[in-house]
């Protein structure tokens, strides 16, 4: 097959958070208190330890009523929760401290021979970053990218806050086949979820590979004909490589 064009999501293929959920929450509570201390703002309503938290459900629960949810509408739903008592511009440097700290001591880890497998799949296609965003948005995964000398790979990056839809109901395909000028069963999509990588990657009609152990009811679908989509399975993003030759060679 003639592959053109790879796209490849971000979180649990290129890359893996930090630590565990309590580890991660630990760090967020003591930079958000050192953060409070240095501008002498008494955490009475015990902002440090929830605000992370209450930004994260409320931008899930409206991700899952179908709508991207904007700033103002994050400030406002804080605001809202803190009994309009903490000021929306302190609200505001507090997510700029989020944002901060998931490109420093939050800093995701990298998979195993990422870089590498980016350089490779480079000089075979051209490279696109497809991501659904929440808490941690567009600019923050760049931020991440470009601290790792990674951004520099991809020819474009669509993420979901930016487009205002999540990757498998957007037409970001069809941008990139318009800008590539190639045809659905020359992109392959890499990612971890069927329900959301492999749904988009059947929508569109292009070839998938998921990141991870194929599951004891999912199997490798083999294409009918030469145009056929192809899915497989990779047990990590550094097996990518060996996974995009076997559908070169379908």
């Amino acid at each position: 097959m003639d592959l053109k064009v790879v796209t490849i999501d971000f979180w649990g293929t290129l890359y893996q958070h930090k630590g565990t959920p309590e580890y991660r929450k630990s760090v967020r509570t003591e930079l958000l208190t050192k953060f409070l201390k240095l501008i002498n703002y008494a955490d009475d309503l015990n902002i440090a330890q929830t605000f992370y938290e209450v930004t994260n459900n409320y931008v899930d629960s409206r991700w899952k009523s179908g709508i991207c949810p904007s700033r103002e509408d994050i400030i406002d739903r804080l605001y809202e929760h803190y009994e309009n008592k903490v000021p929306k511009e302190l609200l505001n440097k507090l997510l700029e401290e989020i944002y901060r700290m998931y490109t420093e001591e939050l800093h995701p880890n990298l998979a195993v021979k990422g870089e590498e497998t980016l350089k490779w799949l480079s000089s075979q296609a051209s490279l696109y970053l497809i991501s659904d965003t929440f808490t941690l948005i567009g600019k923050v995964l760049d931020r991440i990218l470009a601290n790792d000398g990674l951004i520099g790979y991809f020819n474009g990056r669509y993420y979901s806050d930016e487009i205002g839809a999540k990757k498998a109901e957007s037409d970001v395909m069809t941008r990139i086949e318009l800008i590539e000028e190639v045809a659905p069963n020359q992109i392959v999509h890499v990612g971890d979820l069927l329900e959301t990588d492999g749904a988009l990657a059947k929508r569109e009609g292009t070839h998938c590979i998921i990141i991870g152990r194929r599951g004891a009811t999912e199997q490798e679908i083999l294409p009918n004909s030469s145009n056929s989509p192809v899915l497989v399975f990779c047990e990590n993003f550094s097996n990518v490589r060996k996974a995009f030759n076997e559908i070169v060679n379908t």
